[in-house]
């Protein structure tokens, strides 16, 4: 199984996720998923591990972190979708050791077509007047000054005395040239085939790139949806949010506020949803209220919840009807009967419901 079968079949897996509701009756604080398939999640993971080990081993430990975070937290879409972002950023940017063993099938297939041309020219032995003679050596010479520019750097000893001919005249001329070179030809055959002193096959650029689409994987993008009468607690989740970027390096936030003179706030809400994989609800009767919020931003953070499995976290800052709320699925962080205004007097106690909220995002870092 291929890199790309195996990205395949994890999205339709995903996509086969199913949401469990909760039994009537029983309010649940957590979201329930399950596959439609569970045997053939559990074989696509052990593919997928083994692949990895053979091929891009640095991302086993990850790749396995995620799927114990799938399998511990019931299901949830992020951990898959995670799991399958390394598959795509492997085929994307393939290692060296992958990129070495396709380089190791291409480079015996031109050694084979070479090594074929130049029996071809050697068949031609004492008939150099004949036109076939020529040809054959032409054909072999091109082919492998083709497969030796490819392997070896221009410097390089063996191959600079490979091109130290004329390559024109009669037959017997080339026959000549053929000689000459002949040792400097075989040791380029013999190297190639023992894999000494090539051409890496891995630029610095991919390396580059795929490290940071690596460690893009692991940063969490945080979107606040929150009524406008709620600003300061807002501002007190802004202050907790600033504390752990500056010490974890992995978090980002986007609120309202951001929005500047002249930029597009429609366009900029929905970037900043598009690439949040974590959405902060500050709930209240005004938000729930709310005919923009209704309409613009929970159904994309709601869609991107059962899609990309972005994580959603309510946060209930004042009594309200959250229980039978569409929000309501998903685990608050505070109950709803213990909301931030009820401890209006009480900063110990607001701040540590602020400081859970924020031991959530640590636990997906």
């Amino acid at each position: 199984m291929n890199i790309n079968e195996l990205i395949a079949q994890g999205r339709n897996i995903e996509s086969s996720l199913q949401y469990v509701p909760s039994v009537e009756g029983v309010i649940r604080m957590y979201s329930v998923y399950r596959p439609t398939d569970v045997d053939e999640y559990y074989r696509w993971k052990e593919f997928s591990i083994r692949y990895l080990q053979l091929y891009y081993p640095t991302d086993v430990e990850r790749f396995s972190k995620y799927s114990e975070e799938f399998e511990k937290h019931h299901y949830l879409p992020k951990f898959i979708s995670n799991m399958i972002g390394i598959l795509e950023a492997c085929e994307a940017f393939p290692s060296e050791r992958m990129t070495q063993l396709k380089g190791v099938e291409e480079r015996n297939s031109e050694i084979s077509k070479v090594l074929y041309l130049e029996q071809q020219y050697r068949a031609q032995t004492g008939k150099e007047s004949v036109y076939l003679s020529i040809s054959a050596f032409h054909d072999w010479h091109a082919a492998a000054c083709v497969l030796f520019d490819k392997w070896f750097y221009p410097t390089d000893e063996d191959w600079v005395k490979f091109q130290d001919i004329d390559g024109v005249g009669n037959g017997y001329v080339l026959k000549h040239d053929y000689d000459k070179i002949y040792s400097s030809y075989q040791k380029l055959i013999a190297r190639l085939k023992d894999d000494r002193g090539l051409k890496s096959m891995v630029t610095q650029q991919n390396v580059t790139r795929y490290v940071k689409l690596t460690d893009a994987l692991s940063k969490v993008n945080i979107f606040i949806s929150y009524a406008h009468e709620y600003l300061k607690w807002l501002e007190r989740l802004k202050k907790h949010l600033k504390v752990l970027a500056k010490y974890s390096g992995s978090v980002e936030y986007w609120e309202d506020t951001k929005l500047r003179g002249g930029d597009k706030w429609r366009d900029e809400i929905t970037a900043a949803i598009n690439k949040a994989n974590v959405a902060i609800l500050l709930v209240s009767t005004d938000f729930l209220a709310s005919d923009f919020i209704a309409n613009d931003e929970l159904p994309p953070i709601l869609r991107k919840a059962v899609s990309d499995g972005t994580r959603i976290l309510p946060l209930i800052v004042a009594p309200c009807s959250f229980e039978v709320s569409e929000i309501s699925e998903f685990q608050a962080i505070n109950s709803p009967d213990r909301t931030l205004a009820d401890l209006d007097n009480n900063e110990a106690a607001i701040d540590r419901v602020y400081l859970e909220l924020v031991k959530t995002i640590q636990g997906l870092l």
